[in-house]
Order: C-alpha cells, then structure tokens, then sequence
C-alpha cells in the first residue's frame, strides 16, 4: 500500500495558505514568483508547513496538521497534531489516535484560532 505524501504551507505574513511551492532535497522551502514566473527560496520563518494525514475526514476532505475538528462522538473541537511518529488529537492527559469516519474538519488553527 502506497501512501500520499502531501503539503501545505500557512503563510504568516499575508495569513493565507500558499499553493505554490516546493520542499527542496536539502528541506528548503522554495515559493513561486507569479510576478517573475521563478522559484526562490522563501523567506525564514514566514511559513508553516503541516503535512496531510493520509485520512480523510467524514465528508471525504483531506486532513492536514492544523486543522480542528469534531469528533461526533465526544462532541467536542480537537487538534490535529504529529506526536510521537503519528497523527493524533490531544485528548485530556494524552494523545488519542482518532477515527477519521467520525470526524468533520471544521476549521484550522490558523483562520480560526479560537476554536
């Protein structure tokens, strides 16, 4: 079974998620100029990466680091975080796989976050 490696990248200087761009063997990130139609190395620390999941959440949309969503069956708002080589939701003292059948991305930690 092969899995999706994806990206998206948040940046924080016109607060919007970026579309173009690459990450470089050497893990730079590279942003596309559609002023000079050219790749560049994106300036330091003006954007979040967050990598896709591989899941997807109940309505079928793809689940990335970042995002908040609701578990139908705890009926409450968690976020989706990397800890521990997996994909999680911090749940009280812990970290709780969850299952993705149940959920519904309703937002992200960035447009939203007072979620």
């Amino acid at each position: 079974m092969t899995r999706e490696i994806k990206f998206r990248a948040w940046d924080k200087k016109e607060n919007k998620f970026e579309g173009h761009f690459q990450i470089a063997p050497n893990g730079v990130l590279a942003m596309f100029d559609p002023m000079t139609a050219s790749w560049g190395k994106a300036e330091e620390d003006r954007f979040i990466v967050m990598q896709y999941t591989g899941l997807k959440d109940k309505n079928g949309k793809e689940i990335y680091e970042g995002d908040i969503i609701d578990d139908e069956g705890a009926r409450q708002k968690y976020e989706v975080i990397f800890h521990n080589g997996c994909f999680c939701i911090s749940r009280g003292p812990g970290y709780h796989i969850f299952n993705e059948k149940k959920v519904e991305i309703i937002g992200n930690i960035y447009e939203h976050p007072n979620y």
